[in-house]
C-alpha cells in the first residue's frame, strides 16, 4: 500500500522575530517556490495551506508546513468585514540601546 501524506498529530510554533504562528507539520511533497496549495486530509477536506518546506537538498524532500485552514478563515473574514487583518499582541519588543558603556 503507498504511503499517503501525513499531517504531524501536533501543532508546531514557527517564530520569526516578533511574530510566531502555529502551522502543521507534514510529510507531504511541496516544491520550494511552490507553496499556496491545499493540504488535505484523507477524506479530501482541506485542513490547511501548504506554507514553507525546510530541506537539505534544495527539493521537495524534507519537513514541510501548513498554515491551518482555520488560520486562513479567519484572515478571510477580517478582510471581507474589516478591510484589514488584526493580529493580538502583547506590545512588547526588543532594541540595542545605543550610547551603552561597557563596565570594566
Amino acid at each position: 500500500m503507498p504511503r499517503s501524506p501525513q499531517a504531524s498529530s501536533a501543532p508546531r510554533i514557527a517564530e520569526s522575530g516578533a511574530n510566531s504562528r502555529n502551522f502543521i507539520q507534514t510529510d507531504a511533497a511541496i516544491n520550494p517556490g511552490n507553496s499556496g496549495g491545499p493540504l488535505v486530509d484523507l477524506a479530501g477536506e482541506v485542513i490547511g495551506i501548504n506554507t514553507a518546506i525546510i530541506t537539505g537538498s534544495r527539493g521537495y524532500e524534507g519537513v514541510g508546513f501548513a498554515l491551518p485552514s482555520t488560520a486562513a478563515i479567519n484572515v478571510y473574514n477580517q478582510l471581507i468585514q474589516q478591510g484589514r487583518v488584526t493580529r493580538g499582541s502583547i506590545g512588547v519588543s526588543f532594541q540595542e540601546e545605543l550610547g551603552t558603556t561597557r563596565l570594566p
